[in-house]
């Protein structure tokens, strides 16, 4: 089993909607539109003929072409709602074009987010007008939105006036179970004097489309937790700011996709929660934990963003058939102890800001007991000594001993809460606890660590990846959690093993191993240069702050504050390049068979997710057109123009979406760079 995620996205399976003909249809990536229609057709009292689909049900070929058979070439007005221009549909955008337009269908294409799409703006065969004020419908949501968008719908097939638009909806703002859009006064009415706040970031979407169950569960999770919530929704990366203000949260928990999470704060800990586009089903079965989309919007990005990356605290999976428009209706349901587990981990993050310095009990935990590790830890201990942390070794003439070890009666109960089906893998892999070679009868597990006032120095010796941990790496996590109380976690040179534990990928289960040792602990990794495979682990399996082994910037991550020498690899790198220049050539070989000439320019759009998935290939696919390469293996962001080129350079447009602005900083400078060089020939 890979312990990494494929980013690779799966083959498609045909899919037979069977839906028979009606007046309008709509296919939509977003559950939440196809919820609020089928919603807003109930509630109206002459409501069109409708039919609707899920976008995820049309990506197989076969799919696509039977849906027009069948359906969308015998509608009288056909809406798509595509996400990132139609670039992840192009078979589907190409056939509803060509198909619609040979039946005399118009075609509205609209984009999922609110700025418009120039290319579907292009690709739609109906008024311009009416694109954009069934997009402004969708896009502001809500049932009202919902009932004008199907009665302007009818108002085009008449020929009648449009109906007016109801007015726009704010962008962000507070929420409450039970009173909906409300004030900060009215959500302190269900506050504890003297607890934490923990802002709980979600996507306006589900305010306004009937997906509020995973939010509403994690607001009572919170609260049972500790801490007081403040919910807000929040719409394309809108500011947040002034929702923020009055409240001071000491902690930020999003459920936002990463390419639609708006400036944060740099000075407090912001983790992040997948609401999951997979069913139940799908997530209990998948050794990956998360589809590669979600992957890129929950985990990719929010990692370059300093966010720490949790669970999966919600899927999405049928809530009824809507025998009306002959479609499944999706909703986004919650999975009860993921959502605890997230609150958890939250109210250990804030519980850790909340104590002073010197009350705090941090684990320094080595991968091996190597003197070069060995002096790092020696190093951190009087960093952490001059930034106020108890670091005063016990009593004794020769400074800091041994602790107590782990009795075997303190281990058996802590192993007992161990769900059986791992309780019995350990058993049969490694044997009874009294078989471990660090297990002393009557005494219990000698434990490999040193007490430093308030800060404990410990050797993780773990055993080999993908194996069930042993005896003794239970036994020093079962102290350094229940005996010592550590309230964070440090790893000095790697992840002490546990990364490479049996277990999902990413969006752990409480079946998997890296849960059951860590805990919701508050974890930082310490690791070289870009990281490697692990800080990819320790981030998506470890809940980790990935940061440079010098630990510079470890005292601020223990205070919360995202640190910008994070631990991240590099864009592209040069595998990308690879994949860029092999992608780059295909498309020239494409378009000098079709054309019998050159391309001499195009236009790329790119967008956040995009890159996350691709490790940049797209970037290094336009820098190859333009007729650069990467000057060496070390710095593949240093371009220089290729001697070998046998082709005239293709002059790229880039156009670059916000998302990816705020992502990817670097690599906008770097095709600003390339597109100045290459009209100046330099």
């Amino acid at each position: 089993m890979s312990l990494l995620p494929d980013l690779t996205e799966p083959p498609a399976e045909p899919y037979d909607l069977g839906q028979s003909p009606a007046d309008i249809v709509v296919i939509s990536a977003l559950a939440t539109d196809i919820a609020a229609l089928s919603e807003a057709r109930a509630a109206l009292p002459d409501p069109p003929s409708l039919r609707l689909a899920h976008l995820h049900h049309l990506r197989h070929p076969a799919s696509v072409d039977q849906h027009l058979d069948a359906c969308a070439t015998r509608a009288r007005l056909v809406i798509a709602r595509l996400p990132d221009g139609g670039d992840g549909w192009p078979y589907g955008l190409a056939q509803l074009g060509a198909r619609c337009a040979a039946a005399g269908v118009p075609v509205a294409l609209l984009p999922c987010g609110s700025a418009p799409e120039p290319r579907l703006q292009q690709l739609s065969t109906a008024p311009a007008e009416t694109c954009l004020a069934l997009h402004h419908c969708l896009d502001q949501g809500g049932p009202d939105n919902a009932q004008a968008f199907l009665l302007h719908c009818q108002a085009v097939l008449s020929d009648s006036p449009p109906p007016a638009l109801p007015p726009e909806l704010p962008r962000s703002g507070l929420y409450w179970p039970g009173e909906g859009r409300c004030t900060l006064d009215q959500i302190q009415q269900g506050w504890q004097p003297d607890r934490p706040v923990a802002a709980l970031l979600f996507a306006r979407a589900l305010v306004h489309g009937a997906g509020l169950h995973p939010v509403n569960r994690m607001i009572r999770a919170l609260l049972r937790a500790g801490l007081n919530p403040l919910p807000v929704f929040v719409g394309d990366a809108h500011s947040i700011e002034a929702d923020l203000a009055g409240a001071r949260p000491a902690v930020i928990l999003s459920c936002l996709p990463g390419s639609e999470t708006p400036a944060l704060p740099g000075d407090i800990p912001v983790l992040n929660a997948a609401l999951t586009t997979w069913s139940e089903a799908d997530w209990i079965e998948s050794a990956n934990g998360l589809p590669p989309r979600d992957i890129a919007e929950h985990a990719l990005l929010p990692a370059r963003a300093g966010q720490i990356i949790t669970r999966a605290i919600g899927t999405t999976d049928e809530a009824y058939f809507d025998n009306a428009t002959e479609c499944p209706v999706l909703a986004p349901r919650a999975l009860g102890d993921r959502v605890d587990f997230t609150a958890q981990l939250t109210a250990q993050w804030a519980g850790l800001l909340r104590t002073p310095r010197d009350g705090r009990r941090v684990a320094l935990v080595l991968d091996s007991p190597q003197p070069a590790l060995v002096a790092r830890a020696h190093g951190l201990l009087r960093a952490l000594k001059d930034a106020g942390y108890d670091t005063q070794p016990p009593p004794g003439p020769d400074g800091p001993v041994p602790s107590e070890p782990l009795s075997p009666d303190a281990y058996q109960e802590a192993f007992g809460t161990l769900p059986w089906p791992l309780r019995d893998a350990v058993e049969r892999r490694w044997g009874a606890p009294e078989d471990d070679p660090d297990f002393t009868p009557g005494t219990g597990f000698c434990l490999p660590l040193q007490q430093c006032g308030r800060i404990v120095l410990a050797v993780a010796r773990p055993g080999p990846d993908n194996s069930p941990p042993p005896h003794r790496l239970l036994a020093l996590h079962f102290w350094l959690r229940q005996v010592f109380g550590a309230q964070a976690l440090v790893h000095l040179g790697g992840h002490g093993g546990l990364g490479a534990l049996p277990g999902k990928a990413l969006a752990l289960s409480a079946d998997c191993w890296p849960e059951q040792v860590l805990g919701p602990t508050p974890h930082i990794a310490l690791l070289p240069a870009d990281g490697g495979d692990a800080a990819t682990l320790a981030r998506n399996r470890l809940h980790a702050l990935c940061l440079p082994p010098d630990g510079t910037d470890l005292i601020d991550a223990l205070d919360g504050k995202a640190a910008a020498a994070r631990v991240l690899p590099r864009i592209p790198d040069m595998a990308a390049w690879r994949r860029g220049q092999a992608e780059a050539d295909a498309w020239i070989e494409e378009h000098l068979q079709r054309h019998g000439d050159w391309p001499r320019a195009t236009e790329i759009c790119f967008r956040a997710a995009t890159t996350a998935l691709s490790c940049g290939a797209d970037v290094a696919r336009a820098l190859s057109l333009m007729g650069f390469r990467a000057s060496g293996t070390e710095a593949p962001d240093c371009l220089t123009h290729d001697d070998s080129l046998s082709r005239p350079p293709v002059a790229v447009t880039p156009r670059v979406a916000p998302c990816f602005r705020r992502a990817f900083p670097e690599l906008v400078t770097l095709l600003d760079t390339a597109c100045r060089r290459a009209r100046t020939g330099a």
